[in-house]
């Protein structure tokens, strides 16, 4: 799970991702692999001084590594320590065969990957999972910058499994037209503990929104 720019909600969609997997009945580890900035722990409430770059160099089995969390067969790998060379660790060996261990121990793997365009290494990461997912926000990217995202995508032959939009304006003519019941409304016994992860969104004009990422003149409405 990957997106252009930092802020467009990558984080948390792989968080929310993760748990409604989980309580579809499968098993599932969450990897924080942003490391030059992790969300996971704080989003989730663990701790991260131990974690992803924890395994990668040797200093301890990633079964002592997983972190359970909520009511369902969810496990986190966190960041652990932010290491000076994050794109040579998710491009090493180490991670491609950490990798390979998540896949035969879960039924899903999910990877919170860093940003396209700041750093290559989510580039690099690309090349080592099945698949690769990109969350759009539509308040925080415009459209030159998604298509050079996917560009980068293409250059190492990454399979681009779809897209999430984002960050969607919540009032106006191009709000999203269905509405939903506030998860506070509904009771915490019914939630047990495992929670999606929310975050307040910025709600973007109707006609900035087009722009950005549909790339349609506001005049031609």
């Amino acid at each position: 799970m990957t997106s252009s720019l930092p802020g467009e909600g990558k984080s948390t969609t792989a968080t929310n991702l993760a748990i409604a997997i989980a309580q579809g009945g499968q098993s599932v580890v969450l990897v924080d692999a942003d490391l030059r900035r992790p969300r996971v722990d704080e989003y989730l409430g663990l701790e991260r001084n131990a974690g992803l770059t924890t395994a990668l160099i040797g200093r301890a089995d990633i079964e002592d590594l997983l972190q359970p969390w909520g009511a369902d067969e969810l496990y986190i790998l966190t960041a652990g320590q932010i290491p000076p060379n994050p794109s040579e660790l998710l491009g090493s060996d180490a991670m491609k065969q950490l990798i390979t261990r998540l896949e035969q121990k879960f039924d899903a793997v999910i990877i919170d990957a860093p940003p396209l365009l700041p750093v290559t290494d989510a580039s690099v990461l690309a090349q080592q999972v099945g698949g690769v997912v990109v969350v759009v926000g539509s308040s925080k990217v415009r459209l030159p910058d998604l298509q050079k995202a996917l560009g980068n995508l293409e250059l190492v032959d990454a399979d681009l499994l779809g897209i999430v939009i984002n960050l969607l304006p919540s009032k106006g003519p191009d709000a999203y037209a269905y509405s939903y019941y506030s998860y506070d409304s509904v009771s915490a016994a019914t939630m047990n503990d495992a929670q999606p992860v929310s975050r307040r969104s910025t709600e973007t004009p109707p006609s900035d929104f087009d722009e950005r990422i549909l790339g349609v003149p506001t005049n031609n409405k």
